[in-house]
C-alpha cells in the first residue's frame, strides 16, 4: 500500500473547492492542545450487543473505531495494521465512515484495506472547522470476522499506527499542520500535542437492575405482596457492592421495603438472592440491558438455614411470636403477631420449589 502521509493528505484537501488554506483570515484557533482527545475501539456482535474485545470468541463483529475528547475538527485521519495472515482475524473490510452521517465531512482520500494497511481521512468542508462530538464519534466501522478457539483480544491483531505523518487530528485549518498524535515522531516541521489510543479499552457496561424483593405467601415462590427487608444479592458466589463499595441490599425504610437498585456486569445472566432467614433464590437474565419494575419473591422464614420449612423453624417463629424482630413480621407492620403466624403456617413443612424466573420477561 502506497502510505498516505500529511503531504500527500494536504494535495487531496486542495482538490475540494470548499478547502480554505491553512492561512485563511477567516480561520480560528485556539482549542488545539487544550484537550484530551482518545482514540479508541468498541465491539458488537450480530445482535447489536456491546462485546468486551479483550475476550472475543470466533464470530463476526462491528468494530467501531472512536474518537472523544474534541469538541471540534479540521482533519481526522488513522492509520491502522490488521494481522489478517495467522487465521485468527480472517477478515476485516469497511461498513462506512462518518462521511457517510455527517456530511460537514467528506472523505480526502477513500478509506481502503490493503494488506492489512487501512487508512481513513476525514476533512471538514467547513473554512476553519466542524464541531464533533466530544463524548464519542464513530470514525469508521468494519466488519471483523474471529476465527479461534477460546477468545482472543483484538489488540493482538489489529493497531493504531502511531506515526504523527499518519495517525493526527487537527482541531482547525488556521492551525496549519499543528495536530494532536500518538507519538511526537522525528524531523518534523509542526507541533504535535500528546493524545491517547487503546485499541481494546477495558469493558464496562454496567446494566443495572432495579424493582422490588417480596417476602413470598407461598411455598413456589410465585406471589408476594410486603417487600422483605435486608436482602444481598450474589453474582459468580461474590456480593454484588453498591456504590459506597458495601453489599448491596433491600431497602428497610418505611414506605420502600424490598426495593432495590443493584448495577452488575454485563454479560450477567444469574443473580443470585440471599438473606438471614432466606431459602436463596437465583433468578435468570440475558445480561446485556438495564431492567426495572421487577418483582422477585422470596421464602423468608427459613431460620435455622436448612433449606426447609419444618417444625424447628416452628419453634422459631414461637420464640419472637409477640415481638418485632423483621425476620418475623410477614406483613411489615412492625409486629410479629397472629397474622403473620397465619402467613408462616401457610409454607410450614412445604416443600419449596421456585420456578424459573427470568427478569427480563
Amino acid at each position: 500500500m502506497n502510505t498516505v502521509r500529511k503531504f500527500f493528505a494536504a494535495l487531496m484537501l486542495l482538490s475540494f473547492t470548499v478547502f480554505c488554506a491553512p492561512l485563511c483570515a477567516s480561520a480560528q484557533t485556539g482549542t488545539l492542545g487544550t484537550e484530551t482527545p482518545y482514540l479508541f475501539c468498541s465491539f458488537y456482535d450480530q445482535s447489536g450487543d456491546a462485546v468486551d474485545g479483550n475476550a472475543l470468541t470466533s464470530g463476526e463483529y462491528r468494530v467501531d473505531v472512536v474518537l472523544s475528547g474534541m469538541e471540534n475538527a479540521a482533519v481526522m485521519q488513522f492509520e491502522a495494521t490488521a494481522n489478517l495472515s495467522s487465521g485468527v482475524l480472517t477478515d476485516l473490510s469497511v461498513l462506512s465512515t462518518y462521511a457517510d452521517t455527517d456530511n460537514s465531512f467528506e472523505e480526502a482520500a477513500a478509506e481502503y484495506i490493503d494488506d492489512g494497511q487501512i487508512a481513513v481521512i476525514l476533512v471538514s468542508e467547513n473554512e476553519d472547522t466542524s464541531p464533533i462530538d466530544s463524548s464519542g464519534t464513530v470514525l469508521a466501522s468494519f466488519s471483523a470476522t474471529v476465527n479461534c478457539n477460546g477468545t482472543i483480544d483484538f489488540n493482538d491483531y489489529f493497531n493504531f499506527v502511531t506515526d504523527s505523518d499518519l495517525t493526527f487530528f487537527e482541531a482547525d485549518f488556521g492551525d496549519g499542520d499543528d495536530c494532536y498524535a500518538l507519538t511526537q515522531g522525528e524531523g518534523i516541521a509542526y507541533t504535535v500535542y500528546p493524545m491517547t489510543a487503546d485499541v481494546t479499552p477495558v469493558f464496562n457496561n454496567d446494566i443495572i437492575i432495579s424493582g422490588t424483593v417480596l417476602i413470598s405467601q407461598n411455598e413456589n415462590g410465585n406471589t408476594g405482596t410486603f417487600g422483605a427487608r435486608g436482602i444481598n444479592f450474589k453474582v459468580g458466589g461474590e456480593y454484588v457492592k453498591d456504590s459506597g463499595g458495601n453489599n448491596a441490599v433491600t431497602s428497610s425504610a418505611a414506605g420502600h421495603y424490598g426495593e432495590f437498585e443493584i448495577t452488575v456486569p454485563a454479560g450477567t445472566t444469574e443473580i443470585t438472592l440471599t438473606g438471614a432467614s432466606t431459602i436463596d433464590r437465583t433468578v435468570t437474565l440475558s445480561g446485556n440491558t438495564d431492567i426495572s419494575g421487577v418483582s422477585i419473591p422470596i421464602i423468608y422464614c427459613d431460620y435455622n438455614d436448612d433449606s426447609k420449612v419444618n417444625n424447628i423453624d416452628f419453634g422459631a417463629f414461637n420464640k419472637k411470636l409477640n415481638g418485632t424482630d423483621v425476620l418475623y413480621d410477614y406483613n411489615n407492620d412492625n409486629k410479629v403477631n397472629n397474622i403473620d403466624f397465619g402467613a408462616f403456617k401457610k409454607i410450614l413443612n412445604k416443600t419449596v420449589n421456585y420456578p424459573e424466573l427470568s427478569l427480563d420477561n
